[in-house]
């Protein structure tokens, strides 16, 4: 644990020292381990790292596998070249797909990516129905965003689909994205014995981007 506690401390550190120092965790036994050493070299690595980053992109641990995919894409020599990688991998594989999604989807890193997210890959995920394709449905649940030339459509295949953790990833996502056209479908889960706590989380992040929804809720309260 002190490793990782160690590495957790080191995230958005800067320091070429580092790089040196954290390329051996790379064959850690621990999961967590090798997805820290995997952060700390996407701001302190080099192109080589990026190179030694490929071949966790078929790690067992699926936050490795993402972390892989930002260290490939943080030492990419271009833009075009990351673009071109990222690119591969959602045409690609259904693991890779995965990974490269949760990547672009993860944060400021991932998001100028997104205009890679198509209707076709999106198309491929909801088709899915191995056992990738739950894992790609959850992250594509709970975006921040819609992908362009997608229909609002998805949401609702989504949230009203049989993977509970499918479900609640969308949930989420309504609150993320300040969907208000689904705030009566989410208000309706206050009622659901499972999913009560996922539609609080995210009605209350919906209060705070729309203030009329306080007095949806109201309304909705002394409607009982």
């Amino acid at each position: 644990r002190e490793v990782v506690y160690a590495l957790n401390m080191l995230q958005g550190v800067q320091s070429s020292q580092l790089a040196v120092a954290v390329r051996p965790l790379l064959g850690h036994a621990t999961g967590e381990v090798r997805s820290g050493a995997l952060d700390v070299l996407c701001l302190n690595g080099e192109p080589e790292d990026g190179q030694r980053a490929r071949a966790f992109l078929s790690d067992p641990d699926p936050n490795v596998r993402i972390k892989a995919v930002a260290c490939v894409v943080s030492q990419s020599s271009s833009d075009e070249t990351a673009r071109a990688f990222l690119a591969e991998l959602l045409a690609g594989e259904p693991v890779d797909r995965n990974s490269a999604l949760a990547f672009i989807a993860g944060g400021e890193r991932g998001g100028r990516y997104r205009d890679l997210v198509t209707p076709g890959v999106v198309e491929g995920i909801l088709n899915d129905l191995e056992e990738t394709g739950e894992p790609g449905r959850e992250v594509l649940a709970g975006l921040s965003w819609k992908p362009d030339g997608c229909s609002d459509d998805i949401w609702d295949i989504l949230a009203q689909g049989p993977e509970a953790s499918v479900v609640e990833a969308a949930i989420a996502g309504i609150g993320l994205r300040g969907d208000l056209s689904r705030l009566e479908w989410l208000l309706a889960q206050l009622d659901h014995p499972h999913l009560r706590t996922h539609a609080r989380g995210a009605l209350a992040k919906l209060a705070t981007s729309e203030s009329n929804v306080i007095g949806e809720l109201e309304a909705f309260f002394h409607s009982d």
